[in-house]
C-alpha cells in the first residue's frame, strides 16, 4: 500500500511539473522574454536582391544587460522591454577606414522591441559593404514581428 502511495506521489508530482510552465520560456535565463519565436520578415528597404527567406522559429535569449538574437549580440534595456544588436561576418571587415585593401564585410544588424514576453516587433538589417573592390555595396531591411513558440 505505501509503495502504491509513493508512485501516485510521483505521478501528481510530475503532472504538476509538465502543467506549470508549456511555453519555451527557458528555466535558466535571466529574463522571461527569452525563448523560441516563429519569426515573419518583410522587405522594407534595400537595393540588395538576397535569394534569403528567413521566415521562421528562432532563439532570443536575454541574461542581465544582453541579448543574443542568431549569431547577433547587444544590449538589453529590461526597464524599456527591447535590444538591439550586431553581427560581422568573418575577418574581411577591416577596423580602419579607408581599408588599404579590397574588403568585403558582411553585417547583419536587429533591434526588437517586446509588446509582451510572447511578442515583439523591430527590425533586421542584412548588409554587404566593399571597400576598393570595384563592386557597389549593397544593404535589406526587413521589417520583423515575432511570437513565442508554444
Amino acid at each position: 500500500m505505501m509503495k502504491c502511495i509513493f508512485i501516485a506521489g510521483l505521478v501528481i508530482m510530475f503532472a504538476a511539473s509538465c502543467a506549470e510552465d508549456d511555453t519555451t520560456k527557458p528555466a535558466d535565463a535571466s529574463s522571461p522574454y527569452s525563448g523560441r519565436f516563429d519569426i515573419t520578415y518583410q522587405i522594407f528597404d534595400g537595393n540588395c536582391i538576397l535569394g534569403l527567406t528567413p521566415d521562421g522559429a528562432s532563439d532570443i535569449t536575454i541574461q542581465g544587460d544582453a541579448i543574443t538574437f542568431g549569431s547577433m549580440k547587444g544590449p538589453w534595456l529590461e526597464g524599456e522591454k527591447r535590444g538591439y544588436g550586431r553581427y560581422a561576418f568573418g575577418a574581411q571587415c577591416p577596423d580602419h577606414n579607408p581599408p588599404a585593401f579590397c574588403a568585403n564585410c558582411i553585417t547583419s544588424s536587429f533591434e526588437l522591441a517586446f509588446a509582451s514576453a510572447d511578442s515583439f516587433s523591430g527590425t533586421y538589417g542584412i548588409g554587404y559593404t566593399y571597400h576598393d573592390c570595384r563592386a557597389d555595396s549593397c544593404h535589406r531591411r526587413y521589417a520583423i514581428t515575432g511570437k513565442r513558440v508554444k
